[in-house]
């Protein structure tokens, strides 16, 4: 739907310009209104939340998103896949996105992370947190937003607390949130494709 570009520096930060194809015009006046609603509420406060800040408009049109970059981190993913870091390491950084978790859903105001999952993850030099394409969240259950476990999990649509249209596509709320989380955690313990796997197994 997009592709990222270094944009400018200001204030002596790099910003990223996150580019939408044309054809997604309707899913970006979503993201926008998304964006409006996060900066224009208590959950811009959260620091381990990298929020877009300014839409970039090109002859009239939107086109996308500035984004700050996270200089010298590594992708949350590429940690986890590493079999030479140890587990307890993996375990101390899947704890602070849960301590994260806790925090969105004691806010006043409704916020779903939506598309959680390890590689909208990054990790800092001193190991702190901060959740990326945050496009794809939600500050309402109103509209069905792909999100990556959510879209691969054909099982979740066979529970009645995971709310899924006729596309298969869910509707963020903290029920989809926590089970992305869960699946972060039991995929890096079991070293396995835990989404992927039947009910029986």
């Amino acid at each position: 739907e997009s592709r990222l570009y270094y944009y400018k520096e200001k204030d002596s930060k790099k910003l990223l310009l996150k580019k939408f194809y044309s054809r997604y015009e309707d899913l970006l006046n979503q993201k926008i209104k998304t964006i409006e609603d996060i900066n224009n509420s208590e959950i811009s406060s959260i620091e381990e939340l990298v929020i877009p800040k300014d839409i970039v408009i090109v002859g009239g049109e939107n086109i996308g998103f500035t984004i700050e970059e996270v200089v010298n981190s590594t992708n949350l993913g590429k940690i986890l896949e590493n079999p030479k870091i140890d587990l307890e390491k993996k375990i101390e950084l899947l704890k602070k996105v849960g301590v994260l978790l806790k925090k969105t859903m004691s806010l006043d105001k409704e916020f779903y992370i939506n598309d959680l999952q390890p590689y909208n993850v990054l990790v800092d030099e001193d190991d702190n947190i901060k959740i990326i394409d945050l496009d794809s969240s939600a500050t309402t259950s109103n509209n069905p937003l792909i999100s990556y476990y959510m879209t691969l999990d054909k099982k979740a649509e066979y529970v009645d607390k995971y709310h899924i249209n006729e596309d298969g596509t869910s509707y963020p709320d903290y029920n989809s949130d926590l089970l992305c989380y869960n699946y972060m955690i039991l995929n890096t313990i079991a070293d396995n494709r835990i989404h992927r796997l039947e009910f029986n197994d």
